[in-house]
């Protein structure tokens, strides 16, 4: 290894240290160093990948801090498929909000089946999945809440003004990315395209990098990692939705959502999980038997109303 290239693991690594006490203008120096040199990005990489090898052992339980004050964030996993230019220096901040003051509120609700673009007047464009459920507040364009259903975001960067997506007890603070957000019950989902999101349910914080997902349940302590294709992210609207070790429940929510069809699902498959990409083409017809078969289910339909069930049973 040359002297150059020790310089710039040395680096990498003190800027791994660093992030954990990183505010938002640390992150954006970082990012600037990291678009610098594509030397740069390896060194980090590989830094951050060193590091994961230690992270089955590693409590996600953040030391107990203060109610008003923000703990730091833990780094979790290597900065992967990193774009360039305003989206790559976008960083945005997932944690749980106190309670607020009300505020004049509007909700804008899709039906399944029927999709909806917000274009709020900062910039911001929110493309909502059927199903669907958002509050915005007025004269506020920096927030908004998703109380059920799917939407990505492509959110304007604005880092003295950070966008705010509040869903159930967690947030999302974002200063400028390209993430999708799924609300399914008690159920978060969050998918990063560009960008950095912090999460911090419980005061727990786990950083995720362009291609990382999270799962979170309010039922539950910890969060759930994954990884995704950054070009999946937001999938649904492009007709494509994929999942990696999703209950089946899920998945036939979200084919109800971008399609309209009135799907449920046997309580006894419920639970059981899927991995693997569905095609939302033809008419239900077909859609639904052709979904079945690609997660070992049987089907019966009565009217407009369809049923997955547990292979084997012939009951239609």
């Amino acid at each position: 290894m040359t002297v150059a290239s020790e310089d710039i693991v040395d680096q990498a690594i003190a800027w791994h240290l660093r992030l954990a006490d990183a505010d938002a203008d640390e992150w954006h120096r970082f990012v600037e160093w990291l678009e610098a040199d594509e030397a740069h990005q390896a060194a980090y990489d590989q830094v951050t990948m060193d590091d994961a090898l230690i992270a089955p052992s590693l409590d996600l339980t953040a030391a107990p801090v203060a109610a008003n004050d923000a703990g730091p964030p833990r780094r979790f996993a290597r900065w992967a498929g990193f774009g360039g230019g305003a989206a790559a220096a976008a960083l945005a901040v997932a944690m749980l909000l106190p309670e607020t003051q009300a505020v004049a509120s509007y909700t804008v609700e899709t039906k399944p089946g029927e999709t909806r673009t917000m274009k709020l007047d900062d910039g911001t464009t929110i493309e909502m999945n059927g199903g669907t459920k958002m509050s915005f507040r007025k004269g506020d364009a920096r927030y908004a809440a998703l109380e059920a259903g799917e939407a990505t975001f492509h959110v304007r960067h604005d880092a003295d003004h950070p966008f705010e997506l509040q869903s159930g007890r967690y947030a999302i603070r974002d200063l400028g990315t390209v993430f999708n957000v799924t609300r399914d019950g008690k159920r978060l989902g969050v998918e990063v395209a560009e960008g950095s999101v912090a999460f911090e349910p419980n005061r727990q914080n786990v950083t995720l990098t362009p291609g990382m997902a999270l799962t979170a349940h309010e039922d539950r302590a910890e969060p759930k990692l994954d990884r995704i294709a950054a070009h999946n992210v937001g999938g649904w609207r492009r007709g494509v939705v994929s999942f990696r070790g999703a209950p089946i429940e899920s998945v036939a929510n979200a084919v109800a959502r971008s399609t309209g069809a009135h799907l449920k699902v046997e309580p006894t498959l419920a639970k059981q999980t899927f991995t693997g990409t569905i095609h939302l083409t033809g008419d239900q017809g077909r859609l639904i038997p052709r979904v079945a078969t690609l997660i070992g289910a049987d089907w019966r339909r009565k009217g407009d109303n369809w049923m997955l069930t547990t292979k084997g049973d012939e009951s239609r």
